[in-house]
This record gives C-alpha cells, structure tokens and sequence, in this order.
C-alpha cells in the first residue's frame, strides 16, 4: 500500500491543478469600449484577462514587437497613446518565469484613423486648441492661451485679473503673443482671472472633482502619464510618459508681492521643473518633474497658474 501514496498524491495535486487551469490570455478593452473606431491621438486603455495564474506566471505586452508592459500581479492593465496612423499589432503573452517557456498568447490590431474634430478654434481670438478624451471627460491638450483683445495687459494686483507671459515684462498684448514661451507654455493667470470666465464658450476651466476624476482613471503613477514627451527631460517609455496624450508642459508658476516702495515684483519660478494648474472648488494640481504623483495644494491668490479647459457636458 505504501508503494501507491506517492502516485495517489501526485493524482491529487494533478487534480488540484486541473480544477483551476491556466487559459490563455486575452484582451478587455476598458476604452474605447470597441477598438474598431479609435482616433489619432486618443487612449487606449486595456486590460488582460488571463485566469488560473499563479506566482510563477508572467504576463507581457507586446507594441509592434517591443515589450511595453510585464506584471505578475492582477490587475494587468495598460494604457496606449495612439500616435499613429494605420494599423498596429498588440500581443500579449503568458511566461513561466520558472522555466521561461510561453504558455499562451493572443493578439489584436488595431488601426488609428484621423480625427479633424480633434481640435477647435476659440472664435474670440482664432487660436486653435488640440482637445483630448480621457475616460468621459474631455480636456484640452495644451494650456490656455487667452489674453484679453485690448492695447495693454491689465497691471498686475491682488485683487483683479492678471494674465502673465513668460520672459516678456511689458504691458501689451500684441508683444506679449510674440514670444516663444507664448506658443509654449500659453498663459499664466492670477486666481482672480481664472475666476473671470476665461475659457472659451461651450468650456470651462477645470474643477477639482474633475481633477480627481481624472487621477483616479489614470491609476497608477497619474503624474507621469500626464507629463508631456518633450521639455521634462525624463526617459519616455521606461516611465510611461503621457500615455493618456494631456501633453502637461513645465510652465512653473509665479509668486508676486509688494515691495517696501510699492512697486510689483514678479517672481516665475520652477519653470522647467513643475507644472500648476488652476483647480475651481478644490485644491490645484501640481506635477514634479521627478514625481510619478499628483499633489494636490491648497489656493493662493498671489501665485499664478496654467489653465486646463474642460468641454461642457
């Protein structure tokens, strides 16, 4: 009888086995809800189904042949910036890291049309803005860039609007959209100009809920998938760097305050570094260059931010 334990042990770890079996993976899309319309310039946003895994199976993700994605704990999700045009191919693949050998794949395409509604034209100024859906919100994909159609900028206060260009110390607005830093980084706006129904009709500037929103779609490391690929000076795949295309830029911000005499002082700092935005009912946004986060800090009316517009539902 002793002779069989061993053989009937083995029957009941194979049985064990058997009962919750490894199936090959497959692709959910959690957006779009079908991949057969995706867009130029929209998010891809996935989920790998693979049941019956265990501690020693991988999975992996395939773009065109390169490893984008490896995990080995649930949930197995990615998200992908459609930067082409045409058809691609996703592959995703189940390892045995034990013995490396591939236990199951699946594959799908995925072809990226051109969307000319991707953008829009504010008719106050006829500056075009790129626009982007992330989950059921749309955002625009670059900062506001509004200044007021009068001679000279409003000179700056506590207390009304003021609009700020980078590297540019006049008074007038023709000047002031000439600079480089003007076709950048848009404008900086005090609290009291974000306030002044600045974005244009059919948007509004962007609220805290909506903030939330938006980081907790994103899940993981919200900060670098919403950092633009250019400026920051980060390694892009490694980091996942704007895999949802809101193309966040390190504006800065700028502080200002009075002197013993009066006079304005005007103070831009961590340009390069960090971005800020303006958050309605809520706390603002802030992104660091070296953050995989979003903090989110209290309003100050002395500092000045970029502004994010959100299409009107």
């Amino acid at each position: 009888m002793k002779r069989f334990i061993p053989f009937i042990l083995f029957m009941l770890i194979l049985a064990c086995e058997n009962e919750n079996p490894i199936t090959p993976p497959s692709f959910k899309f959690l957006h779009p809800k079908t991949y057969t319309s995706i867009y130029y310039r929209d998010t891809v946003f996935v989920e790998i189904e693979a049941k019956g895994y265990h501690d020693s199976i991988e999975v992996k993700l395939f773009f065109e042949g390169i490893e984008v994605y490896s995990n080995q704990e649930p949930p197995f999700k990615y998200s992908l910036f459609a930067e082409w045009i045409g058809e691609k191919e996703l592959k995703v693949k189940l390892i045995n890291t034990i013995t490396n050998e591939e236990i199951g794949e699946d594959k799908i395409s995925i072809t990226v049309e051109y969307d000319p509604s991707a953008s829009f034209i504010d008719q106050r100024d006829g500056k075009s803005y790129r626009f982007i859906k992330i989950g059921e919100q749309t955002w625009m994909a670059e900062n506001l860039a509004y200044l007021p159609d009068q001679e000279e900028m409003p000179l700056i206060s506590s207390g009304g609007p003021y609009y700020y260009v980078y590297g540019y110390d006049g008074n007038l607005t023709s000047q002031a959209k000439g600079k480089a830093t003007y076709f950048t980084y848009g404008v900086i706006y005090n609290q009291a100009a974000s306030l002044d129904s600045v974005c244009p009709d059919g948007w509004h500037v962007s609220t805290g809920s909506e903030w939330t929103i938006l980081i907790d779609f994103l899940g993981e490391n919200p900060g670098h998938k919403l950092k633009s690929r250019s400026a920051w000076g980060l390694k892009i795949e490694s980091l996942n760097i704007n895999r949802c295309g809101f193309d966040a830029l390190p504006g800065g911000t700028w502080q200002y305050g009075v002197s013993p005499g009066w006079a304005i002082i005007i103070s831009p700092i961590y340009i390069h570094e960090r971005a800020y935005f303006w958050a309605q009912n809520g706390k603002n946004p802030e992104i660091e260059k070296l953050s995989s986060e979003v903090n989110l800090n209290p309003n100050f009316s002395y500092t000045g931010h970029s502004i994010r517009c959100v299409k009107d539902e």
